[in-house]
């Protein structure tokens, strides 16, 4: 491998990471606007912002039927049918960031840059 060789394969390796770099940060903003909500037993509702953490529980009077522990299985229900929820929404987001690949998959170009590097072509 030429040191023109070389250099285009560092190019490009630098130009997909430039293009993932903006995709990740497309991906990011649009993750943040994400909000995951769920249901379960009795009617109850969930909310979760893009972190999964709960902004928002909603028990109809309905749910009150339900006693002590099933109010507190439906309320967590409703919480991880909306983190799951949320989760989804972010698969469909996240594929698109994949990590740039190397320019190759040998060491032949580390070894070829080390050389260059080190003024012994």
């Amino acid at each position: 491998m030429t040191e023109q060789e070389l250099a285009g394969q560092v190019e490009a390796a630098l130009a997909q990471a430039h293009r993932a770099a903006a995709r990740a940060r497309r991906a990011s903003a649009e993750i943040e606007d994400l909000r995951g909500t769920g249901r379960s037993a009795g009617g109850v509702t969930a909310e979760v912002d893009h972190r999964g953490l709960v902004q928002d529980v909603r028990v109809p009077p309905s749910a009150m039927d339900l006693g002590k522990d099933g109010l507190r299985d439906a309320i967590l229900g409703a919480v991880a049918d909306a983190q799951s929820d949320l989760r989804a929404q972010a698969r469909e987001i996240v594929p698109d960031t994949e990590p740039p690949r190397p320019p190759a998959e040998s060491t032949e170009v580390l070894d070829l840059a080390d050389r260059l590097v080190r003024g012994r072509p």
